[in-house]
């Protein structure tokens, strides 16, 4: 899960949602291609739904976002955890990382950073894998 925010309070019992980021880089639609989905399971439901989709930045069709996911739990320690995804094929093949910021209730903003790895000078391929 996305964890919480520093100051959020815990879940009572029988509100415990558990939270998963799902990464679907094969994905193609509205000119971006990946997405990462945000699901959430209730603890008194035995299915899962994913009301939220993550995009990379329009013009990477084939960028592949979503191919991996990582979360950064409180580099700060002061704001809520990131979560950082790949999409290795962007940017013709250098590849880009994007940092998203959560939110308290463990909903995700709109991306804070986007790294591409052709801002390397050494030029890495693949850079998000």
């Amino acid at each position: 899960g996305l964890g919480p925010c520093p100051g959020e309070p815990l879940p009572r019992p029988g509100e415990l949602q558990v939270r998963l980021l799902v990464g679907a880089p094969m994905f193609y639609g509205g000119g971006s291609g990946g997405r990462v989905y945000l699901c959430e399971m209730d603890g008194q439901a035995p299915h899962l739904r994913c009301p939220r989709a993550l995009r990379g930045s329009p013009g990477h069709p084939h960028g592949r976002f979503g191919a991996s996911l990582a979360h950064l739990s409180h580099l700060d320690g002061l704001t809520c955890p990131q979560v950082a995804v790949g999409a290795p094929l962007e940017d013709d093949g250098h590849g880009a990382v994007y940092l998203f910021q959560s939110a308290p209730g463990g909903h995700l903003g709109e991306v804070v950073q986007r790294i591409s790895g052709s801002w390397f000078p050494s030029q890495p391929q693949f850079f998000g894998l």
